[in-house]
């Protein structure tokens, strides 16, 4: 005997049931149940500040879902939706970037030209400063000239007249006026000195030129008067112009003038210290063109032959700084020059020079 299926095992929940009771009954006219409200739709967004192409991606945005293109096409297809807007949004950026760029460019352009016009403005008012400095710098150039011009004309004294003039009005030529004015000096000193208080500018030159202090040697009086002047004795021989009681001026007046009358105008000293050469070329040698070789110095045979053949008179100064072997290059060629060659041993200058001086005047 089998057994019994039980129902209840195969629907569990009663479900079954439930159905095989309601299949014969019909629904009522009962309205159906309202459908659920429409969200409320979004406000669009402004687009006042958006670009053309970001204007154009929020309109595809809020076009309805049903007039867009599928999203989903056969397979093999890509999405193309999404490609465009990424664009689009690249592009904007980079737009963006840009007027950043040129922006800040601007603003550059802004601040340097700024900054020109402000160093202009600089240049400008220092070349007015400089403009102001030069004038004034010109201003006080002249006023200290003209200061000094009228301090000039303030200590000039008042012109007086020459006595050149005097000697003009009186008749005489310009050519006998030395004469005219040695012979007032002789006759009648006081007034010639009443005289002499005219022009200095005319006067001055004159007498330095003629009037020359002289000791009672007869040599300086000629010297002074071989130069042109007129010698005036004086009761100081250190006054004398032309030796100055000294007897090294005073031999060396008598040698340049030994040497002049023998035709010997170019003269070396070969020897003596640098303080002698120094004193040399203080003293008088009139008309005598005078070389100094120091003796210490190296010099080879052909210096010594240019100063045989090109100069009237060796003088070898024998007792002072002298080297043998420089020496020996002019005695050795005595003979060979139609230059004159004098050995002097004094140590002296004065003595050198008389012993020159003797020498020169011994036949």
């Amino acid at each position: 005997m089998g057994k019994k299926k039980n129902k209840s095992s195969r629907d569990p929940g009663g479900f079954q049931v439930l159905a095989d009771q309601l299949k014969g009954i019909k629904p009522s006219g009962a309205a159906a149940p309202p459908a659920p409200p429409e969200p409320p739709k979004k406000a669009p967004a402004s687009t006042f500040l958006m670009s053309p192409e970001a204007q154009m991606w929020l309109e595809e945005e809020e076009r309805p879902r049903s007039a867009k293109a599928p999203a989903l096409r056969k397979q093999g297809t890509t999405k193309t939706s999404a490609k465009p807007v990424k664009e689009v949004d690249k592009q904007a950026q980079e737009q963006e970037a840009l007027r950043a760029q040129i922006a800040q460019l601007e603003q550059e352009i802004e601040n340097q030209t700024q900054e020109i016009e402000k160093l202009r403005q600089d240049a400008s008012q220092e070349a007015q400063r400089a403009q102001r400095y030069l004038q004034e710098r010109e201003e006080a150039r002249k006023q200290l000239e003209e200061t000094q011009k009228q301090q000039e004309e303030a200590l000039r004294p008042p012109p007086h007249t020459s006595l050149a003039d005097l000697l003009i009005q009186r008749g005489i030529p310009a050519n006998l006026h030395e004469d005219a004015a040695r012979h007032v000096l002789q006759r009648d000193t006081p007034r010639l000195l009443e005289w002499l208080g005219g022009d200095p500018a005319s006067l001055g030159p004159w007498l330095q030129k003629y009037l020359r202090l002289s000791c009672a040697d007869p040599l300086c009086q000629q010297e002074l008067r071989d130069q042109g002047g007129y010698p005036m004795l004086t009761q100081d021989p250190a006054q004398c112009e032309c030796c100055q009681n000294t007897d090294s001026r005073r031999m060396a007046t008598r040698f340049a003038r030994a040497c002049r009358e023998r035709g010997l105008y170019r003269v070396v000293l070969v020897g003596g210290s640098p303080t002698t050469h120094a004193e040399l070329q203080q003293l008088p040698l009139q008309g005598i063109q005078l070389k100094l070789i120091d003796g210490k110095q190296n010099r080879d045979l052909q210096q010594a032959t240019n100063d045989m053949r090109h100069n009237h008179l060796v003088i070898i100064w024998a007792s002072t700084m002298i080297q043998h072997k420089v020496s020996k290059l002019y005695t050795d060629q005595q003979n060979q020059h139609e230059t004159k060659l004098i050995v002097a041993e004094p140590r002296g200058l004065a003595q050198m020079l008389r012993e020159v001086l003797d020498t020169l005047q011994t036949p």
